[in-house]
């Protein structure tokens, strides 16, 4: 359950609570709330969230993980054909492994 409380007006925490870390948020809603996106448990929709990223590429990622195994690092998203470590350097402010 995500529980937002008072919003800090030092840019810090954004008002978030009950979040154990920035890979907590549902995939769905991480980026909307200013946080990464757990690449383990997002879906092609989600990945389609992401700058660059579109229902092709999506899809190969969620095939990959299927068939190869949860990434340990986002680093591992390079598996992924066409993720190169350009497209990883624009995703890396974006997603997180938890």
């Amino acid at each position: 359950m995500l529980v937002v409380g008072p919003v800090s007006t030092t840019g810090q925490g954004a008002g978030l609570v009950g979040l154990n870390n920035g890979c907590s948020a549902p995939p769905e809603f991480a980026l909307f709330l200013g946080l990464p996106m757990d690449i383990n448990r997002a879906e092609a929709k989600d990945f389609q969230l992401l700058p660059g990223i579109g229902p092709v590429l999506a899809q190969r990622i969620v095939a990959e993980r299927e068939t190869q195994g949860l990434y340990k690092k986002t680093e591992a998203m390079q598996r992924v054909s066409g993720i190169g470590a350009a497209t990883l350097a624009r995703l890396q402010p974006h997603i997180c492994v938890r």
